[in-house]
């Protein structure tokens, strides 16, 4: 077992998109999260199990939510328990848990005598469809001990099989009818199934445990999750683009598509190994219409397993991690930002153009800095570069000096790098500390300077990037963009905020041609793939493979000011390995 259970066991079977995103919720949730390994606390509580002795020396646990918490607090995975226990609790605690429903084999598998021996056990048969239309109440697998009677039927039979994915209509060669919509318990009558007003009035009442939205075919409000870092390193990186998206979605009248917005935030805190839980939050939990986010392409890489399983439209809006839009591109994955190709490629030819043929790399090391180096590494060989020495740092250390002190012994002609943010600020600071700036020539991609180019100050002064946008870009949609958020915030846009800008732009486009209605996926994807917008950036359209076809510039800073020196590349279009969509 590891990170990628799923895919590798049930990847290659034809499970359905639903089964695959509850396994993917069951396995990516609680303190065994991302391992492989699950841990499920299971309680059968009722008067039926020995009049509730189990209880006796903890009677709290007569109290189904009490039963809940202890799970939760245990860091289970889910809890299994009855229909009783867990309808009870199901608004507080279903986006909270995943939850595994129990159905007792008394009336409703195990009729005794009171079925033709026909039709026992065909009752399970319609809960199949019914439970398909109702797992929106947080309830993930159904456990039934399945004791029909039937020779063919071992225990559980039948029910494993469903719960991992088979569709079959049909029991022993017996077509189904899976015409209900809620869960009740069923009693024959004569040689066909019936609902009693009984049943009726029992289905009415755990419709009442169910959300509103469950009922509504289109939600008034258009809910867009942001999976974003407001805490820590990015965090300033984060609130940058959420308040670029709220800015965006203002201009819009604070609808898209005709629908309000609605924002759910959640703190990604740049931690891969709590991405499965804060995904699940937003999808499982929020029931969010659109997700958006993250910067860390690590959490984006434990995001992209989540949702390539499930139904919501995703637009990324930073993370630059080349498998986003390649090996695990989907048709309702799309990124308004770069890929980590787009980004350091380009430098490249920048650097040899300069006559620097001999390079240290120095980054953070996680996947965006890995991705980085390899972009630029591919283009720097092509033109007859050599790499004396691959410097990677651990995320995110701010401790340069003993690695600075190696590259002025190494003497190369330049260094590219990859850091951002507040790490970056540091790093070009000590970098001129060490007497290396007017030695050794600094190039990066963009986010070595962008957004930290003030506390950098002097420093920073001679330094190349590459980057698709720059705050220099002089275009009417660049100047009212950057007036506007100074407006808002009181601070200068950068390009994660641009990004945010651009996403609510994009969205609103396509949302307008289907008139808000987000259930209209094939025709809202189709939307996305042909939208051309007059970004700040400049012009740019979605590739094939979801990803922004847009020019790279080459900026300089020059007088503690980030000038524009021209297209480092023209219209770079990322290769997009491994995707297989438009091929």
């Amino acid at each position: 077992p590891g990170p990628n259970s799923i895919d590798e066991y049930f990847g290659p079977s034809d499970r359905s998109p639903r089964v695959m995103g509850n396994l993917a919720r069951l396995m990516n949730c609680g303190r065994l999260a991302g391992t492989g390994y699950v841990s499920i606390l299971p309680v059968d509580q009722g008067i039926e199990h020995s009049a509730g002795a189990s209880f006796a020396k903890n009677p709290i646990y007569f109290d189904g939510e009490n039963i809940i918490r202890l799970a939760i607090e245990g860091g289970c995975n889910a809890v299994a328990s009855t229909l009783g226990v867990l309808g009870s609790v199901a608004r507080k605690y279903a986006h909270k848990i995943p939850f595994l429903m129990k159905i007792n084999h008394n009336e409703i598998t195990y009729a005794g005598n009171m079925f033709p021996a026909e039709y026992r056990g065909s009752a399970l048969v319609a809960l199949h469809g019914s439970w398909n239309r109702s797992l929106r109440t947080g309830y993930k697998i159904i456990r039934v001990p399945f004791r029909s009677g039937h020779p063919a039927a071992g225990y559980d039979a039948f029910v494993v099989g469903w719960m991992l994915g088979e569709q079959s209509r049909s029991v022993w060669g017996r077509p189904v009818d899976l015409p209900c919509r809620l869960l009740s318990y069923y009693r024959p009558r004569r040689s066909h199934m019936r609902l009693s007003r009984r049943a009726l009035l029992g289905a009415a009442a755990f419709s009442s445990l169910l959300p509103r939205r469950l009922f509504s075919a289109t939600p008034a409000r258009l809910r867009i999750g942001l999976l974003l870092p407001y805490s820590g390193t990015y965090a300033a990186l984060g609130h940058n683009i959420t308040d670029a998206m709220k800015l965006a979605a203002s201009e819009h009248g604070g609808k898209l598509g005709g629908r309000e917005v609605e924002w759910v935030a959640v703190d990604d805190e740049s931690d891969p190994a709590k991405a499965p839980a804060n995904v699940n939050k937003l999808i499982a939990g929020e029931k969010v219409d659109i997700l958006t986010g993250p910067v860390h392409s690590g959490v984006a890489m434990a995001m992209m397993q989540i949702v390539r399983q499930e139904n919501v439209l995703t637009v990324v809006t930073n993370a630059g991690a080349q498998a986003v839009t390649g090996t695990l591109c989907a048709q309702h994955v799309f990124r308004t930002s770069f890929s980590n190709w787009q980004t350091s490629y380009p430098c490249a030819d920048v650097m040899l153009k300069d006559g620097r043929k001999k390079a240290v790399l120095m980054f953070w090391n996680y996947s965006f800095g890995q991705e980085s180096m390899a972009a630029f590494k591919e283009g720097y060989a092509k033109g007859g570069g050599t790499i004396v020495k691959e410097i990677a740092v651990p995320f995110p250390s701010t401790e340069f000096q003993a690695n600075l002190s190696e590259i002025a012994s190494l003497k190369p002609d330049a260094v590219f790098v990859f850091f951002a943010g507040a790490g970056a600020a540091k790093f070009v600071k000590d970098y001129a500390d060490a007497g290396l700036r007017d030695k050794v020539a600094l190039y990066g991609s963009g986010f070595l300077t962008e957004g930290v180019l003030a506390a950098q100050g002097a420093a920073a002064e001679g330094i190349k990037t590459t980057l698709h946008y720059a705050d220099a870009l002089d275009n009417p949609a660049n100047r009212k963009f950057r007036e506007s958020f100074k407006k808002a915030t009181n601070r200068e846009a950068d390009v994660y905020a641009v990004a945010g800008y651009d996403t609510v732009h994009v969205l609103a486009q396509a949302l307008e041609k289907v008139k808000g209605d987000t259930g209209a996926r094939a025709e809202l994807i189709t939307a996305l793939e042909t939208v051309r917008i007059d970004s700040p950036r400049g012009r740019f359209r979605f590739s094939k493979t979801h990803n922004p076809v847009q020019d790279v510039y080459l900026r300089e800073v020059k007088g503690g000011r980030e000038v524009v020196v021209g297209v480092a590349m023209k219209e770079a279009e990322d290769p997009g390995a491994g995707c297989k969509m438009g091929k």
